[in-house]
C-alpha cells in the first residue's frame, strides 16, 4: 500500500504549512482592509472555480475517454497505476493534440488528460510514469490545495491586492508547485516500477527526442549529472519563477528516492553517490 506520507516530498511537508500560514495572514489583513468584502469575494471565487471545473470535466467528449474498447493498452496502464497507488481510478481522456503534455484537474471529480503527442513520444513504461505522476497529484489532493491557496485568490483585483500576486508567483506557483512535482514524480515511479523508465521519460520531456542514449540513463542513476542528453540546469531567475523543476533536478531527486526506498531500483547497480 502506497501512502500519501510516503510519496510527499520532504520540502512539501514544510511548504504546505508555510503557504497556509501566509495565506491566513494575507486573508486576515485583506478582510480587515475590505471590511469583510474579501471573504465574500473569496467564497464566491472558490465556488465558481469548483463549479466551472466540474462542468468542464463533465463536458469532455465521450469519444476521447479511455476505455477498454477504444484505447485498451492505455486503459490497462491506468488500471495498473491506480492499483499500484492504491487509489480509485480517475476518468482518463486522450485527445488528439500533438503537444507533449498531460495534466490532471478537478476537485469533486478529478480527471486526467493525456495528449497524443506524449503517447507518440513515450514507450509503454514511460507512459506509465506519466499516468502515475498525474494520479499522484490526485492522490495527494494537489488540485484542492492549489484551488484553496491560488485559484480563488487570483481573482482578487491585483491592483488592489498586490501582495497576493507576489505571493502567488513566487511561492504558490513557484516553490510549492515545484515541491508538488517532486512528490508526483515519486508516484510515477511507483506506477512504472523502474527507475530507468522514469529517467528516460524525464529526459524525453526535457529534450522532446524519441530516443535516449542508454549511457545517459546509466549515468543518471549513478548520479553523474555532468552531461545527460545535453540537458542544462535552469538559471536562478527561471528556477524561481518556474512551476516545474528542471529535468536534472527531477532526475536527481527521483534517483535518491529510488535508491533509498528500493522502489524501481535495479539490483546489482553500483552507484558512486
Amino acid at each position: 500500500m502506497v501512502r500519501r506520507s510516503q510519496l510527499r516530498y520532504r520540502w512539501e511537508w514544510i511548504d504546505l504549512p508555510i503557504a497556509l500560514w501566509i495565506s491566513f495572514w494575507i486573508a486576515f489583513i485583506l478582510t480587515i482592509l475590505s471590511f469583510g468584502f474579501f471573504l465574500i469575494w473569496l467564497g464566491m471565487s472558490l465556488m465558481i472555480t469548483i463549479v466551472f471545473t466540474y462542468i468542464a470535466n463533465k463536458a469532455m467528449p465521450l469519444k476521447s475517454k479511455v476505455t477498454p474498447s477504444n484505447h485498451p493498452t492505455v486503459d490497462r496502464m491506468c488500471d495498473g497505476a491506480s492499483r499500484e497507488l492504491d487509489m480509485k481510478r480517475p476518468r482518463v481522456y486522450l485527445n488528439d493534440s500533438k503537444d507533449v503534455n498531460a495534466y490532471s484537474r478537478g476537485i469533486l471529480s478529478p480527471i486526467i488528460v493525456l495528449q497524443k503527442g506524449i503517447i507518440d513520444l513515450m514507450d509503454q513504461e514511460e507512459v506509465n510514469f506519466v499516468i502515475g505522476h498525474e494520479m499522484g497529484h490526485i492522490k495527494m489532493r494537489h488540485a484542492p490545495i492549489r484551488t484553496l491557496f491560488e485559484s480563488s485568490m487570483v481573482r482578487v483585483p491585483l491592483l488592489l491586492y498586490p501582495p497576493m500576486f507576489i505571493f502567488r508567483m513566487l511561492f504558490l506557483r513557484g516553490r510549492l508547485s515545484r515541491s508538488m512535482e517532486f512528490s508526483a514524480d515519486r508516484a510515477g515511479l511507483h506506477a512504472t516500477g523502474d527507475i530507468r523508465s522514469a529517467v528516460r521519460c524525464i529526459i524525453k520531456l526535457s529534450t522532446r527526442e524519441k530516443s535516449v542514449d542508454p549511457e545517459d540513463v546509466e549515468e543518471a542513476i549513478n548520479m553523474e549529472m555532468g552531461d545527460i542528453a545535453g540537458m542544462r540546469r535552469s538559471r536562478l531567475i527561471s528556477r524561481t519563477l518556474s512551476t516545474h523543476p528542471d529535468g536534472l533536478r527531477r532526475i536527481e531527486e527521483l534517483v535518491r528516492y529510488s535508491k533509498r526506498t528500493g522502489v524501481g531500483w535495479p539490483e546489482g547497480v553500483y552507484t558512486t553517490g
